[in-house]
């Protein structure tokens, strides 16, 4: 099943719903498997990079927004080599698997480090 993220309803399938639009896949892993995709802008455009386990040095200059696919929770650190400041973000139970986050900034609770620079599978 393919899906597309929309800002008021999260995370649709593709159907009758959709109008012609421009769309970004989810890169890397199928929506089952445990990965997280970073975006340099919000709104998942911009250069991106794909991790599955964990990754010591994520060189986007900046991460504004990020899909999570799976089941598992990540770890996101300030410094590289899961180093400095950790905020945990988890996938959300009622996307099926698929976790949108446009835009770092608006998460709940706040992100208090200034730059994510590693990541980690929980």
């Amino acid at each position: 099943m393919k899906h597309v993220y929309h800002p008021t309803k999260s995370c649709i399938s593709f159907g009758n719903e959709l109008t012609p639009i421009s769309a970004r896949p989810v890169r890397g892993s199928g929506v089952n498997e445990d990965g997280i995709t970073f975006y340099a802008y919000k709104y998942f455009t911009g250069r991106s990079t794909h991790v599955k386990d964990g990754e010591t040095e994520l060189w986007l200059d900046e991460i504004s927004s990020y899909i999570i696919t799976g089941n598992s929770s990540w770890s996101l650190y300030g410094g590289h080599h899961f180093e400095g400041d950790m905020y945990v973000t988890h996938q959300n139970p009622q996307n099926n698997l698929l976790t949108f986050v446009p835009d770092v900034t608006k998460l709940q609770p706040p992100i208090e480090i200034d730059f994510i620079r590693s990541a980690k599978k929980m």
